[in-house]
């Protein structure tokens, strides 16, 4: 078959080589002018399979004021009459329970372990260079409250086979020396030895270049679809401002811009932007070794070959993409803080803001839609990069009519 993936970020180009590999002729649909220019460009590097913690649960509930008062400077929610705010805000109120946090933990973890597998997969029968380290991660926490906290998820976790231990603060500086100068503020962590790192965008060009050379799938770049028009069996052409272009199946892949394209159609994608920032600078040799979540910051540092990616922020502050320089000083101001000789931060190599595409729950669109030849792959929150691989692996199961890999319970467009 013809299939049509509409957009390049390292989902779209995951979802295209899986696709193209199983022998269908493929077309990649963005309006970007090369691969992964968006959401995937500079995200924090971490493949967090193990950390599938939704963000609607019962725990913030009570910080949802202080957050919209903009208390948190890492976590900011802008009061909107955005009709799309107001009904993905909605929705996520309605999972911010105990019962539904544990069904979208785990649907996710489900699918993380799987895409894991999958990445694996794909390595053993290629080379591609894009700093992958199979480091494993350390989360570390401030107080005790919250490692106790962490211990209860952990074996949750560890029941469906991620490993991880709980350490207290010495065990955390001689797991990673790097946090020996904030060893005071640590009451403990967690560590996770199935995680991994490696660049997103890297790995989309390495891919793309696979799906060129071994497979003849042509991308169309500096291209934006302005339209899909349906017909008796479904969607029966893409609209772009270069003309018409018509497959027998259609993936949108496109985050955070999802939403709007199948609005086109009457479908309604529950996917809102959670807008982050990153700042890479060159590492030093003494840069943490194992990529590091910093939770009361709500930062990560993940070492990417010869250069160390800082994360963070969470705003749903709507599309816009503009860099806000007080948040890149913020960065900045507590990686300086926290880990002051791991990085050379008067040398930053690049600054980068980017929209994580959320659906309520957390869990990501995959498949089916109500429309036969076409299907989903976004909204996959913060975990786009962790996911990509098995999400694709999926949503090819799906084009194909097979039976797919893994249970889709909570991951569908149709099963919210």
């Amino acid at each position: 078959m013809k299939i049509i993936v509409l957009g390049a970020g390292v989902v779209g180009i995951t979802t295209a080589f899986c696709l193209a590999r199983r022998g269908h002729s493929l077309q990649v649909v963005e309006g970007a002018p090369t691969a992964a220019r968006g959401t995937s460009f500079a995200n924090g590097g971490q493949l967090s399979y193990c950390y599938t913690d939704p963000l609607a649960s019962p725990a913030i509930l009570p910080k949802l004021p202080g957050l919209a008062l903009g208390r948190d400077p890492a976590f900011q929610l802008q009061p909107s009459l955005d009709p799309a705010l107001i009904r993905w805000v909605t929705q996520f109120l309605r999972n911010c329970t105990g019962e539904r946090e544990l069904r979208n933990l785990r649907n996710v973890l489900r699918l993380a372990l799987h895409s894991r597998e999958v990445l694996h997969r794909i390595l053993a029968e290629h080379d591609i260079e894009f700093d992958f380290r199979v480091s494993g991660k350390l989360h570390v926490y401030a107080d005790r409250e919250t490692v106790d906290k962490a211990d209860a998820r952990v074996r949750l976790k560890n029941e469906c086979g991620c490993g991880q231990q709980v350490l207290d603060s010495q065990s955390c500086v001689e797991r990673e020396p790097a946090l020996a100068t904030i060893a005071d503020k640590i009451a403990g962590g967690v560590f996770s030895p199935l995680d991994e790192a490696g660049d997103a965008q890297r790995f989309a060009e390495g891919l793309e270049r696979l799906c060129r050379e071994r497979h003849g799938a042509e991308f169309l770049y500096g291209t934006k679809i302005t339209g899909l028009v349906t017909g008796k069996s479904g969607i029966a052409r893409v609209e772009t401002d270069k003309g018409s272009l018509a497959a027998d199946g259609y993936v949108v892949a496109l985050g955070p811009n999802s939403p709007a394209i199948c609005d086109l159609i009457d479908l309604d994608v529950p996917v809102y932007p959670l807008k982050g920032y990153s700042i890479t600078v060159p590492a030093t040799a003494t840069a943490p070794s194992i990529s590091i979540t910093d939770t009361a910051n709500k930062m990560v540092y993940c070492k990417l070959g010869d250069r160390l990616r800082i994360a963070g922020m969470v705003e749903l502050a709507g599309w816009d993409t503009e860099i806000d320089a007080r948040k890149i000083s913020l960065l900045l101001d507590k990686a300086r803080e926290r880990f002051p000789e791991a990085g050379e931060y008067d040398k930053v190599l690049h600054r980068w803001s980017g929209l994580r595409p959320a659906t309520p729950g957390s869990a990501p669109l995959l498949g089916e839609t109500t429309i036969p030849n076409l299907y989903l792959n976004t909204g996959h929150g913060m975990l786009g990069w962790t996911l990509a691989c098995g999400s694709a692996d999926l949503v090819a199961d799906l084009v194909d009519g097979r039976a797919p890999a893994i249970d889709l319970d909570g991951l569908t467009f149709s099963s919210r």
